[in-house]
């Protein structure tokens, strides 16, 4: 496989196509919300974000959900490793109610990631906008 430039273009197009799959697309006003509960996807976003535009580190926001039997400060400590952000920057976790039909082993719950740049978001949107409209019969 050829080798791509890794230009900030490109994690700023990374970043894009993740977002247009995974982001939060209701209040575009209020910047970016990308969830999921994969924590290398979680890494990657947040790795081209990070490469593709100037961030302010201190507009991020976690907020997990969890359920009740997980221990929410050792979610923390892994959520917070995974994306770096400080656990100082998370937000109240939402607690699912446990139905008690099962316990998912290994789930280490959902993290909401938050940034509150309303520019941003709305390159993101242009960026796989573009892309969309130009890869169309290709």
């Amino acid at each position: 496989m050829a080798q791509l430039p890794k230009t900030k273009n490109f994690w700023r197009l990374v970043a894009a196509l993740l977002y247009w799959c995974e982001g939060g697309k209701q209040s575009l006003s209020s910047g970016i919300n990308f969830s999921n509960s994969d924590p290398e996807l979680m890494k990657t976003f947040l790795s081209a974000l990070r490469k593709g535009f100037t961030l302010d580190e201190s507009k991020f926001r976690v907020l997990m959900h969890l359920h009740e039997y997980h221990d929410e400060t050792k979610q923390q400590t892994f959520w917070s490793r995974v994306t770096n952000i400080p656990v100082a920057q998370f937000q109240k976790t939402y607690k699912k109610p446990h139905t008690g039909k099962r316990k998912h082993l290994n789930y280490e719950g959902c993290a909401s990631l938050r940034y509150y740049n309303a520019g941003i978001v709305k390159n993101l949107i242009i960026i796989y906008s573009q892309f969309a409209k130009h890869s169309e019969g290709t």
